[in-house]
């Protein structure tokens, strides 16, 4: 049996390090015949009256006193380099290339010039720690110069960084160092450069897909960065007729590695009178990577259903006011209006209309108190005031405005017909007339809508 000499645990005598404490046991031990024979001293040497000393048993001996920590050794007593995996030689930084989501390999030689037998476990600073591994993970080793066993081993450190933003595309200072087991710290370090390169992902939308206007519409495009390095797209549109105007705003996108940003997109077309559905087609171009969308514009019409309503109700009520005003003003060239509202003799009442543009004796007419009211509902503007209120009706139904309308145009033609003479109330009903005819003509349209 091998006692050892640092923890006192006795191994095989086959075994070169301590199964405890991973000491080296082989150190070299004079042997006998190194020593030569052991030779008693002569009889005149040896004094009869010196006293004797009794060696008792071995449970009687005293232990001898733990010996003192052994110093931390300093770094340069441990060296290690680094090298590329291709082959390349170490002797200074070490730059290495990698894809993100692929493999790049350090070697890093470990050489224990530290006296005593140690074992390191390497590790890479400054990455996370499932970015890379190391094969073998702790080397044992011996100090250089002994005869059997090795002094320094490589360690392939294998460097994965993922395919996700987090692994951002630039160059990764890291530090490879070596940790002793026995003294429990870093005891060499070597700086290598680990660049990754860039990859190009993204994600992008157009909302909404269907956007309705008359002469233009707004978009949002917004942008996801999947990648590990700024992106910068270009945005461009495109319509079957090049008829649509595209503003980005910003024409260029640059959204930074995982990330979200947005554009805006405004379309604009000459305005349709029947309306139209524009097919849009919107891209975006990074540098490695295109993608298209598909967007509509609904353009509205410029005659829309409401609008035809309220320009129906609005010409419809200016009518059957006109009418109803020109029937309270003058028809004559003498001032005679088209209905009685003050006496008879200042009205175009039937008989006078009869007796002055017919040449018609009407008789006399002795009404009494009841004078002025029969003066009113026998002059010529109640007609026209009755088609008013016939036109006022077509507000909503539209067919009656028109009616009324084209009643009051050829009753007012008449009356020109047999006159030949006129006064405002007749325009200005004739007027009345003619808008009524349009408000009719727009329930037309809005049916055919």
């Amino acid at each position: 049996m091998t006692v050892c000499p640092n923890c006192q645990y006795e191994n095989p005598d086959d075994r070169d390090f301590c199964q405890e404490c991973k000491a080296y046991l082989k150190w070299d031990v004079p042997t006998e015949e190194e020593l030569g024979p052991v030779t008693p001293p002569p009889p005149e040497l040896v004094d009869p009256d010196a006293p004797t000393v009794v060696i008792g048993p071995p449970h009687e001996l005293k232990p001898e006193p733990v010996p003192e920590p052994l110093p931390v050794l300093p770094a340069e007593l441990v060296q290690l380099t680094l090298k590329s995996g291709d082959g390349g030689a170490g002797g200074g930084p070490v730059i290495v290339r990698v894809e993100p989501g692929g493999e790049a390999t350090l070697v890093a030689v470990v050489r224990n010039q530290s006296g005593i037998v140690d074992n390191y476990e390497l590790r890479v600073g400054g990455w996370p720690e499932e970015w890379w591994t190391t094969s073998p993970q702790i080397v044992h080793l011996v100090p250089a110069g002994a005869e059997s066993e090795r002094s320094e081993q490589e360690v392939l450190v294998r460097l994965h960084p993922p395919r996700a933003p987090q692994a951002e595309a630039r160059s990764w200072a890291v530090k490879i160092t070596a940790a002793s087991g026995t003294r429990q710290g870093v005891v060499a370090a070597a700086p290598a450069t680990v660049e990754i390169a860039p990859y190009e992902r993204f994600e992008v939308r157009i909302r909404p897909e269907r956007a309705r206007g008359e002469g233009s519409a707004m978009f949002a495009i917004p942008v996801r960065n999947l990648g590990n390095a700024t992106l910068v797209l270009t945005l461009n549109g495109e319509d079957p007729d090049d008829e649509v105007r595209f503003d980005f705003s910003p024409e260029l996108l640059e959204v930074p590695a995982g990330a979200e940003s947005r554009a805006t997109l405004r379309v604009s077309a000459p305005r349709s009178r029947a309306g139209a559905e524009r097919r849009l087609t919107i891209g975006a171009q990074g540098e490695q990577d295109t993608r298209s969308l598909q967007a509509t514009f609904a353009q509205a019409p410029r005659i829309t259903e409401g609008r035809v309503r309220s320009w129906r109700w609005l010409l419809a009520l200016a009518a059957a006011l006109l009418i109803a005003a020109g029937s309270f003003m003058s028809w004559t060239g003498d001032g005679l209006n088209g209905i009685c509202v003050q006496g008879a003799g200042e009205c175009l009442r039937y008989d006078a209309f009869a007796e002055r543009f017919l040449e018609l004796d009407a008789g006399s007419v002795d009404a009494g108190s009841l004078d002025r009211l029969f003066s009113f509902a026998t002059s010529i503007g109640i007609l026209t005031l009755l088609l008013a209120a016939i036109v006022l009706l077509g507000i909503r139904t539209g067919g009656a405005a028109w009616f009324g309308g084209i009643a009051t145009i050829l009753l007012l033609i008449v009356y020109l017909a047999i006159a030949g003479e006129s006064g405002a109330g007749v325009w200005v009903a004739m007027l009345g007339g003619v808008l009524a005819v349009v408000a009719g003509l727009l329930t037309t349209i809005d049916a055919r809508r």
